[in-house]
């Protein structure tokens, strides 16, 4: 069985978001895990643009924002000006849950 992990960043929170990130960039580096995905959701989204080191981190490992969010938010074009993925995630998230992604949420 594999081990694959959907880590969805959500939360307003530095530290959380930090926490998340660092988890799943060090679950890749160091192959802890098969594989590993993240998305940026709700409060997230607005949090990464206000803050440097957050948002270095997001475009480092690839993260995919949630279109939806972004755009009922008025931030669509500002991940676009950033070259931040967006795209609609919900499908996306429950397809990986029914592959055997385990779902961690920071």
């Amino acid at each position: 069985m594999s081990s694959k992990v959907l880590i969805i960043l959500s939360s307003r929170d530095h530290d959380k978001l930090k926490s998340g990130i660092m988890y799943g960039k060090n679950a890749m580096k160091y192959n802890w895990l098969d594989d590993v995905r993240f998305f940026v959701f709700a409060g997230a989204e607005e949090e990464i643009l206000e803050d440097d080191e957050l948002l270095n981190e997001i475009k480092s490992i690839g993260a995919i924002a949630c279109k939806f969010i972004a755009k009922e938010k008025d931030i669509y074009d500002k991940f676009k000006q950033l070259d931040i993925t967006t795209q609609y995630i919900g499908e996306q998230i429950s397809s990986l849950i029914k592959d055997g992604y385990i779902s961690m949420v920071f």
